[in-house]
């Protein structure tokens, strides 16, 4: 999406996140939380072609349990990342839950939906049922702090990408990034306060789909679940302060034949790595992802340096004020 690194000294630093931010995906939840549903296949069944179309490859990760439960996953990372060139340690918060999108107007529905008809792949009427997945970030520098979200809407059953929305705030200014895949074409739209780029509109074909680089913290995890390789099109992150041309390029995942045992702030697991290269033969990022339901992202190296670590992990309804975090108290949020 649209991503460029910064040209003035001031706003410099997030060229590092041009093609590696896809940083704050995705959230886990507890031990106790895991269902699986579904036998994985082998690895290395042939991965789709770039189109991305890789039938079935979501279902057990998008089929568990856990995801009508009513709550939002939530994943607090240990982040660090450079910005004016020093290195910043933050908090990165990753929210992922389900919800339905109101095919016509393309936001959150609150029409109620039976609980018989929430089935993965069924839409009902105008809803699409979905994942949201939040990025939410906060990094301090020496005068002001970057603030950056990340909304970021997945068909439920295909993990295809149906809405995106990208905001960034610091002192200079606001940046706002909007992504729409309708049936027949991408409508894409910026609007940055640098001079030289403005308000800025592109359609593109709708297929091949090119998926926002944020979607990959979703689709490693569904990959692992499912114990297969991935070939897509990949735009840049679109978290940054610039607005620049969406230009895709071919990314290929590779899940590693074996698990290891890994350890992070949460506590130590079983995992599989996912790797994902572009088609310049260069790392895009690796994804360290549990072995087991829930098949959570507990690690994340992208390529430019940013480093990603869970801390903790809850599932909770974040939007009611009477239920508070058991990782920060109220009034404090990351």
């Amino acid at each position: 999406m649209m991503i460029s690194g910064k040209t003035t000294a001031v706003c410099h630093v997030f060229r590092l996140f041009a093609v590696t931010a896809i940083v704050i995906v995705v959230a886990g939840c507890s031990k106790d939380d895991t269902e699986s549903s579904g036998g994985p296949g082998p690895v290395g069944t042939p991965a789709a072609s770039a189109e991305g179309r890789a039938e079935g490859y979501p279902a057990t990760f998008a089929r568990q349990s856990m995801w009508d439960d009513g709550l939002s996953e939530m994943c607090y990372y240990q982040a660090v990342d450079r910005v004016y060139d020093q290195p910043r340690r933050y908090i990165r918060v990753m929210l992922l839950n389900r919800e339905w999108l109101n095919s016509v107007e393309r936001v959150k529905s609150d029409q109620p939906v039976a609980a018989a008809e929430r089935k993965v792949g069924r839409a009902v009427g105008n809803e699409i049922p979905v994942f949201k997945l939040n990025l939410i970030e906060e990094i301090p520098t020496q005068n002001y702090n970057y603030r950056y979200m990340v909304t970021l809407f997945l068909n439920r059953e295909s993990l295809e990408p149906e809405k995106l929305a990208a905001t960034s705030q610091e002192w200079c200014g606001t940046t706002f990034k909007q992504f729409q895949w309708m049936p027949d074409v991408l409508k894409a739209r910026g609007f940055s306060y640098f001079e030289g780029e403005g308000d800025r509109e592109w359609s593109l074909p709708r297929r091949p789909v090119a998926y926002p680089a944020e979607a990959l913290f979703v689709i490693a995890r569904a990959l692992v679940a499912a114990n297969r390789n991935l070939t897509l099109r990949v735009l840049p992150s679109a978290r940054s302060n610039h607005v620049a041309e969406p230009i895709s390029q071919e990314v290929s995942l590779e899940v590693s034949k074996e698990s290891q045992s890994i350890r992070v702030p949460f506590g130590g697991f079983s995992a599989r790595i996912v790797t994902a290269t572009s088609s310049g033969a260069s790392e895009f990022g690796r994804f360290t992802i549990e072995a087991t339901a829930p098949y959570r992202l507990l690690a994340y190296r992208g390529a430019e340096g940013l480093e990603l670590s869970l801390r903790f992990q809850e599932r909770r309804a974040y939007w009611d004020r009477s239920k508070p975090s058991r990782f920060y108290p109220q009034g404090a949020a990351p």
